[in-house]
């Protein structure tokens, strides 16, 4: 007699539940927020991992890349949820704080090494983000891979209205 719980050797329980879950439409209806938020939690602990990891270490240039794909894994995470973009002010501020630990041990080699990775972490994130910033923005779209905050941070710090370019030729 033929046993309905094993076929070719494989339990078949397990493959019913899999198909049950494969089509269920409600948990297909949920399941494109899960995939978003944890491939946005894979890339963002990626990044300040990698950045965390390379902040510790007093030369750059044998970590540079870990501090390159600090800065690319944090401009995936800011396209993935906006909330991505703010990753970058939490790794400029763990570079602060190592500088700071850096200054008070007097070690002038750990501070400049954490300089550079900084910058190049910025590198890492403008090499991928500004290309697709400026896409979105060109195709006239709402959705912006930078948090929108930031972006008039930026702008505001780097753009002058016609009042202020008045008043500095004024001067």
């Amino acid at each position: 007699a033929l046993d309905m719980n094993w076929v070719a050797g494989i339990s078949i329980l397990p493959l019913l539940a899999a198909l049950f879950c494969a089509v269920n439409p409600y948990l297909i209806r949920i399941s494109a927020e899960v995939m978003r938020d944890s491939l946005f939690m894979v890339l963002m602990m990626s990044s300040l991992a990698l950045a965390v990891w390379a902040a510790g270490e007093r030369r750059t240039w044998p970590w540079a890349g870990f501090w390159l794909g600090s800065g690319v894994l944090c401009a995936l995470s800011g396209m993935t949820r906006n909330e991505g973009s703010e990753i970058v002010l939490a790794v400029l501020g763990w570079a602060v704080f190592c500088v700071i630990l850096n200054a008070v041990r007097k070690e002038n080699a750990g501070t400049k090494a954490v300089l550079r990775g900084a910058f190049i972490f910025l590198v890492g994130f403008s090499l991928v983000a500004y290309p697709s910033f400026w896409y979105w923005r060109s195709v006239r779209s709402d959705w912006t891979p930078l948090d929108s905050r930031i972006i008039e941070l930026v702008e505001g710090f780097f753009v002058l209205n016609s009042d202020e370019i008045a008043e500095v030729g004024r001067r």
